[in-house]
């Protein structure tokens, strides 16, 4: 019977206590064992050893048994890779003599707790083509619970992240995903991944890296497009801005509008409205002026509605 379930100890002269430095192991560590008799021994060796583990396969490996003292003795135990359960040391009766005539009596480590599995996650996207403004869903799921995930982890176009969600057990994360507007995957497609290290579990083994499946994205709105009057701004010049739509819409939101705001401010928009036909009174477009900040120097900047950018502009507002 193994001594995890509990094994008696049998009367000798001599005893042994064994020690184990750290009862809590994870990957990448190992720990120190020290074998104490009640008096000077003989013929003990590693091999006297028996290493039990809680689910049958081999837990680990004791090494480098050496004579410390008397009747002290330390060797090193490693775990075995991909191990998740408890182990324990045993020494038989006998395995050892006082003076090569008296046996020895048994003894058995604490339990030791070992976890040397490397967390895993698959990434999903609910989706094959992701269009403008169109929400799918996102799950990570984990091997097992983990600790310091968050949704900034994962890398590529993230977008947004929306109505998160975690199941009772702590591995799968549920969300919405938006990559953005204005991304154009749709000749090479996309995918997200986590960055190995990025999490671990609950013992403190880093995870493994992980990648989403292959989805294409097109989230620029071809209703709409964007005009500059002006394409290399200096110091007391403005430029007009327009945001057209082909088809009039019903709403236009300024917030839609996106500019470099560290380099200058956008005045309030002005719309303009179909004028006839069975769209009269719909907004044909918006229009608004943009003033470039003082002491700026830039190259190669746009503005973006809806996913539609202009052509690049400059800036050059420094004094010479």
């Amino acid at each position: 019977m193994s001594p995890i379930s509990g094994l008696s100890q049998s009367d000798a002269a001599v005893t042994l206590a064994i020690d184990v430095a750290d009862l809590n192991l994870i990957l990448n560590e190992a720990t120190i064992v020290s074998f104490v008799f009640s008096d000077v021994v003989f013929d003990f060796s590693v091999g006297d050893v028996t290493l039990y583990s809680s689910n049958g396969s081999v837990a680990g490996v004791l090494s480098g048994l050496t004579s410390t003292g008397p009747t002290t003795y330390q060797a090193t135990f490693t775990p075995s890779l991909n191990f998740e359960g408890t182990a324990q040391l045993y020494v038989p009766p006998g395995a050892y003599t006082q003076g090569g005539l008296d046996p020895g009596a048994e003894a058995y480590s604490t339990i030791i707790s070992i976890d040397t599995k490397i967390p895993t996650a698959t990434i999903y996207v609910n989706a094959t083509n992701i269009g403008y403004r169109e929400t799918v869903n996102l799950v990570v799921t984990f091997s097992e619970k983990v600790a310091g995930f968050d949704w900034s982890d994962l890398v590529g176009p993230v977008g947004s992240i929306s109505n998160a969600t975690l199941s009772p057990d702590g591995k799968v994360y549920a969300a919405s995903y938006y990559p953005g507007d204005g991304q154009d995957f749709s000749a090479i497609p996309a995918h997200l991944s986590l960055p190995a290290g990025s999490y671990t579990d609950m013992m403190g083994n880093s995870g493994a890296a992980a990648a989403s499946n292959d989805f294409n994205i097109d989230t620029i709105d071809e209703n709409t497009s964007v005009s500059i009057s002006d394409t290399s701004l200096i110091k007391g010049e403005s430029m007009q801005v327009t945001v057209g739509f082909a088809v009039p819409v019903l709403t236009f939101d300024p917030g839609d509008v996106l500019w470099p705001s560290a380099y200058g401010a956008m005045s309030s928009w002005t719309l303009t409205y179909e004028d006839s036909g069975p769209l009269a009174g719909l907004i044909r477009g918006a229009t608004a002026m943009f003033t470039p900040n003082d002491n700026v120097a830039i190259d190669k900047i746009h503005i973006m509605a809806r996913g539609a950018n202009s052509v690049n502009f400059s800036i050059d507002t420094q004094a010479p």
